[in-house]
């Protein structure tokens, strides 16, 4: 087991780990994990060492403790599935080093199996609450990491990643919440139209910076799911009219988010719509005429792009798509003239 290394160079690192001098026992903590990394055999024998250290009296040798089962976790993470009760009580320690590193090694233990973080959930989630940036940042971190594995895990999150936004003026946060809560509430997003009052009545609060943040997040909400925010426009319109600058320009950005979403959402629309139009399968073809049908009663300029694929439909074997074909090049004839003339 020890071929790669003297065993008296383990034995000695062991010895310091019981060391009056935290400094000495942290180091040798350290020099372990970073020696036997990728050696599963030695660091089956050593993990207890370190799982013992997480006890340690002093905070340095406990943090350096859990850097050192996390560096095992990354490599074997069932070598360290009997630590996890440990971690998910370092969720609520008063170390602020301590509650980020256990969010950290279970968001990572977790985007490996899920099952085995199961019982940290309700933890991370309150986490989310935390007062330390650094602290709730990697609580969304691991939520996310989770959710890559197992979305169902990780949807009670979301209402409470929707209290966040209205709590962070970082924008590049903003979005990273809203991109974690589309990907795990997807393809029905029945979650964040649950939660999306808890936003809304955020609108009425007190503090115009809270009605600020509110509206912002709407706004990046409705860049990405714009099906979801439309109905609010109305509501979004009215609030214009806040007595606060900040807040008013708010409630335009989100208005802007929403449109420029919607007009994103229909282009990558176009796009399904268009290579359907080529399938083999009638129906398909039907459906996507249909649907180009009905956005062109919307706006006769986004279905352009599917011209070229309409001229194709003239001579589909379906006459119901011939029909509807033509019916679409008679009303975009003035982009079916500027295609022509290109080529």
């Amino acid at each position: 087991m020890l071929s790669t290394f003297s065993e008296k160079y383990i034995q000695d690192l062991l010895k310091d780990l019981e060391d009056p001098d935290k400094y000495t026992r942290a180091t040798a903590l350290e020099t372990l994990s970073d020696t036997v990394v990728d050696n599963r055999p030695l660091l089956e024998m050593l993990v207890p060492h370190f799982q013992k250290k997480l006890k340690d009296e002093s905070s340095l040798v406990q943090m350096t403790a859990v850097e050192s089962l996390g560096k095992v976790g990354k490599r074997f993470p069932y070598l360290i599935v009997e630590t996890l009760p440990q971690f998910i009580d370092f969720l609520t320690s008063e170390s602020t080093y301590l509650r980020e590193s256990a969010a950290e090694i279970l968001g990572m233990i977790g985007s490996q199996n899920p099952d085995l973080v199961r019982d940290a959930i309700s933890c991370l989630i309150e986490l989310l609450r935390d007062q330390k940036y650094t602290v709730y940042e990697k609580a969304i971190d691991a939520i996310e990491r989770i959710g890559t594995k197992d979305k169902e895990l990780v949807k009670p999150a979301i209402p409470h990643l929707i209290r966040l936004l209205t709590t962070t003026e970082d924008e590049s946060l903003i979005r990273k919440i809203v991109n974690i809560m589309v990907k795990i509430s997807a393809p029905d997003f029945e979650e964040i139209k649950e939660s999306l009052p808890l936003l809304l009545e955020q609108l009425e609060n007190n503090d115009p910076n809270i009605r600020k943040l509110a509206f912002l997040a709407i706004g990046k909400i409705g860049l990405i799911v714009p099906h979801i925010t439309k109905k609010f426009v109305p509501m979004l319109s009215e609030k214009m009219r806040d007595k606060d600058d900040k807040v008013r320009k708010a409630a335009l950005t989100a208005m802007r988010d929403i449109e420029i979403g919607e007009k994103r959402s229909t282009k990558e629309k176009i796009v399904l719509l268009v290579k359907n139009l080529q399938s083999s399968d009638i129906q398909i073809r039907k459906d996507a005429i249909d649907i180009l049908e009905r956005i062109s009663d919307e706006d006769i300029k986004l279905i352009k792009d599917a011209i070229p694929s309409l001229i194709d439909r003239l001579v589909d074997s379906e006459s119901n798509i011939r029909d509807i074909a033509i019916k679409l090049l008679i009303k975009s004839r003035s982009y079916l003239a500027e295609l022509i003339n290109k080529t």
